[in-house]
C-alpha cells in the first residue's frame, strides 16, 4: 500500500497546511488556513497544492488585478460613460455605465478597452441601416411614413403609420406590419360592429335574427343547446335574456334534443311571434314592450302584453 504524504505543516504560496484532513470524491483534501488579513480556513485538494493550481482563498488573484487595473471613471466608450468601479465580475474589474439611452450597465475593462460593447445592448441601438424600409411596401390597408427609435419587446422596429381609409395615425411594430396582421387602424372593425348593430334587433340580451339563425358550425352533437359530458351523458340547456336554464341531463342524445327543441318551443317561438307583432305597430303608437320569463318545476312560464294568454305547458 502506498504511503500517505504528510502535508501537515507546510506552506503553499499563502497556504499553511494544518494537521487535519479528510476524502471528498475519492481524493485527499487538506484543511488550510490563509496568510491574509481574513485567515481564510478551507478543505484544498492535495493535488492542487502540490500542483500550485490553488495558492491563496482568493486574496492573492484580487491583489494583483487591483495593482494592474486601469481607472476608467469619466471616459467614454461609444454611447456608454464610465460612472464607478463596481467590483469584479468573473475575475475581472467591473465597472459601473451610464448609457445615452438612460439605461445602467455592469461591463468588465476587457468589454470596454476591446471595444466588445458600444451601448448597453438594448435593441434600441439598432443602427438605422440595419433597419427595414417599408415606405414603399404594400402592407395592406396601411402605409409607413416613417421608424421611431422605439421598440417592441421582440426587439421589432415601431413605425409611425397612416389607415389608408380614414387617414388616422397608429404606431405599430415592422413585424405586424410586414406579417399582414393590421387591414387598419381598427376603424373597419368598428365600422363593421356599427353595421352589424343596425340590422339586429335586441331586447333585454336576447338577439332576435340569433334565435331564427342556423346551429353554429362548432358544435359536436348536431343539437344547439346539448353538450356530452365526460361520463358520455347529454346535457341540455337554453340561453334567453342572458341568462341560461339547466334542462337536465340525460343518457341519450335522442332525450336531450327532444326536451331542447321543447324549450325553444316556449321561450323562442312566443317571443319572435310578440316582437314581430311589436314592431309591426308604427312607432308612435307602440307600448313598451314586455316579454317575462319564470322557470318553474321544469316548467317555462311566459308573458308578452303583445301576445296576450301565452304561457308555458
Amino acid at each position: 500500500m502506498r504511503k500517505q504524504r504528510d502535508l501537515s505543516g507546510q506552506q503553499f504560496e499563502r497556504w499553511t497546511v494544518l494537521p487535519q484532513y479528510r476524502f471528498k470524491n475519492g481524493q485527499k483534501q487538506w484543511l488550510c488556513v490563509c496568510s491574509c488579513e481574513e485567515k481564510t480556513a478551507r478543505y484544498v485538494y492535495e493535488t492542487n497544492l502540490l500542483q500550485g493550481y490553488s495558492k491563496s482563498c482568493g486574496c492573492l488573484s484580487r491583489e494583483k488585478t487591483k495593482k494592474r487595473y486601469i481607472d476608467l471613471t469619466g471616459r467614454r466608450f461609444g454611447e456608454l460613460e464610465v460612472i464607478s468601479k463596481a467590483g469584479n465580475k468573473k475575475d475581472r474589474v467591473a465597472w459601473n455605465c451610464n448609457c445615452e439611452c438612460g439605461r445602467e450597465k455592469v461591463l468588465t475593462s476587457h468589454d470596454l478597452l476591446c471595444d466588445k460593447r458600444q451601448n448597453c445592448g438594448d435593441p434600441i441601438h439598432r443602427t438605422g441601416k440595419n433597419i427595414r424600409d417599408l415606405t414603399h411596401m404594400d402592407l395592406g390597408g396601411m402605409e409607413a411614413l416613417s421608424p421611431t427609435k422605439e421598440r417592441d419587446y421582440k426587439g421589432s422596429v415601431i413605425w409611425k403609420c397612416r389607415c389608408k381609409k380614414c387617414g388616422k395615425e397608429k404606431l405599430l411594430s415592422e413585424d405586424a406590419l410586414v406579417h399582414g396582421n393590421y387591414k387598419s387602424c381598427g376603424c373597419n372593425k368598428y365600422n363593421g360592429s356599427t353595421q352589424l348593430m343596425e340590422y339586429r334587433h335586441f331586447y333585454q340580451g336576447t338577439c332576435l335574427e340569433a334565435l331564427q339563425r342556423k346551429m353554429r358550425s362548432d358544435n359536436k352533437t348536431g343539437v344547439a343547446g346539448v353538450t356530452e359530458t365526460k361520463s358520455g351523458k347529454y346535457k341540455a340547456n337554453i340561453t334567453f335574456q342572458g341568462k341560461v336554464y339547466f334542462l337536465g341531463s340525460y343518457d341519450t342524445l335522442g332525450e336531450a334534443a327532444s326536451v331542447r327543441r321543447d324549450a325553444e318551443k316556449e321561450l323562442h317561438e312566443p317571443f319572435i311571434q310578440a316582437y314581430t307583432a311589436w314592431m309591426g305597430i308604427p312607432e308612435d303608437k307602440r307600448e313598451k314592450f314586455v316579454f317575462e320569463v319564470n322557470y318553474i318545476n321544469g316548467e317555462f312560464l311566459t308573458y308578452s302584453n303583445y301576445l296576450q294568454g301565452i304561457e308555458g305547458k
